[in-house]
C-alpha cells in the first residue's frame, strides 16, 4: 500500500504530464482543468459551533440581571485533500477521459450490431443540430484499435488503484 507522500509524488508527476499531453478535444471538454478544480475545492467538512452568551440587563426595579443562553451555528469548512485522495480523483479523471470513450464506442457498436445483425456497419457518426458536419465519427476498426491501445493504460490505472488501498475500486477489464 502506498504512503500519502508517495501518492502525492505520483499525483504531481501525472498531473504535470497530463496538462502537457492533453488532446485539443479533451481540453475543449474541460479535461484536465475539471480535475484541478475538483482538487482545489477540497473536501467539505461541517463544523458545529456553540457559543455561550451572557446578556446583562439593568432593571430599575429588580436591579441588574444576567441572562445566560447559547447560540449554535453550523458552518461548512474546506479541508485540503490528502495525497491519496488527490491521486484517486486524478486516476478517475484519466480513466473517464482516456479509457472510457473507446470502451463506450465499442459498446455502442456492439449494441447496434445486436439490434440489426444482418447489416454491415461501416461507420457511426454523431452530430448536433447546429452543424451539418458530424461532431464525432468512428468505425469498427478504429474502435478495436483504440480499445486495444487503452488496454495497457487501464491495466496501469488498476495497478495504481490497488496500491492506493482497499477503498478504491479498480476499473473492470470488460
Amino acid at each position: 500500500m502506498a504512503t500519502d507522500a508517495e501518492a502525492s509524488e505520483l499525483f504531481k508527476l501525472l498531473s504535470e504530464n497530463l496538462a502537457q499531453h492533453s488532446r485539443p478535444e479533451e481540453k475543449a471538454a474541460g479535461f484536465p482543468t475539471g480535475i484541478d478544480a475538483e482538487i482545489q475545492a477540497g473536501r467539505q467538512v461541517k463544523v458545529k459551533l456553540t457559543v455561550p452568551a451572557d446578556q446583562r440587563t439593568d432593571d430599575a426595579l429588580a436591579g441588574p440581571r444576567v441572562t445566560q443562553s447559547t447560540t449554535r451555528a453550523e458552518f461548512v469548512q474546506r479541508r485540503d485533500l490528502t495525497g491519496k485522495e488527490k491521486l484517486d480523483i486524478l486516476l478517475d479523471g484519466i480513466g473517464l477521459a482516456r479509457v472510457a470513450p473507446p470502451r463506450m464506442a465499442s459498446k455502442i457498436l456492439e449494441t447496434i450490431g445486436a439490434i440489426s445483425p444482418r447489416s454491415k456497419l461501416e461507420n457511426v457518426s454523431f452530430a448536433d443540430d447546429l452543424s451539418s458536419d458530424p461532431r464525432l465519427s468512428f468505425g469498427p476498426q478504429e474502435v478495436a484499435t483504440a480499445v486495444e491501445a487503452v488496454g495497457e493504460l487501464q491495466r496501469l490505472l488498476n495497478v495504481a488503484r490497488s496500491e492506493l488501498g482497499a477503498s478504491i475500486e479498480p476499473m473492470s477489464e470488460a
